[in-house]
């Protein structure tokens, strides 16, 4: 396990009052997701957006670093049979991402797990799960998306960090209203 201070306000390894077996099972699915996501139907990856700025305060803490420091953002919707399903915000160090994560940059419209689930020398921490609110980084991206999503109080999301050479990833990836319509046992 990647010790790591995912547990931040806001995050946690349980969403309190979450009782349903299915989400619990989505939400600590180990894998790629988009492997999964592939099991419902078409799955189309959309880059929304890829910049560098300065890490937000939740962000950076999951990072091990300090508000302000320099990160490379890469944020996508992925659709299943043309409905949005989830929402994803990958952040690293603007350093790791001329070394260590140099393909976070290269992929274009392909997924991150590409590069994720084919290096064994890779380490995933546990996940850390919240309801989508704000202050959080990626209230603020869903709001600019779409205002409807984050007026929704049961908006879930889950987080974790990839370690590969020292530096380290963040993604972020809210299930979105109409994943929950079209979910199964997969």
């Amino acid at each position: 396990m990647i010790p790591s201070p995912l547990y931040a306000p806001f995050w946690s390894e349980v969403i309190p009052g979450l009782s349903s077996p299915m989400k619990r099972n989505w939400l600590l699915r180990s894998g790629a997701l988009t492997e999964a996501l592939r099991n419902l139907g078409r799955l189309e990856l959309q880059v929304v957006d890829e910049y560098p700025c300065e890490a937000a305060l939740d962000e950076a803490s999951a990072l091990g670093g300090m508000r302000g420091e320099r990160v490379w953002i890469r944020e996508v919707l992925m659709r299943v049979d043309g409905q949005f399903v989830v929402a994803a915000r990958s952040v690293a160090r603007l350093a790791a991402v001329y070394g260590a994560w140099k393909g976070m940059r290269e992929l274009g419209d392909r997924p991150l797990a590409e590069i994720l689930y084919h290096d064994h020398s890779i380490a995933r921490s546990d996940f850390a799960l919240t309801c989508v609110q704000s202050p959080l980084a990626l209230h603020a991206v869903l709001q600019r998306l779409n205002p409807d999503w984050v007026a929704r109080p049961d908006l879930l999301a889950r987080r974790s960090v990839f370690l590969r050479q020292g530096q380290s990833l963040l993604v972020s990836e809210c299930f979105l209203p109409d994943f929950w319509g079209m979910v199964r046992w997969v």
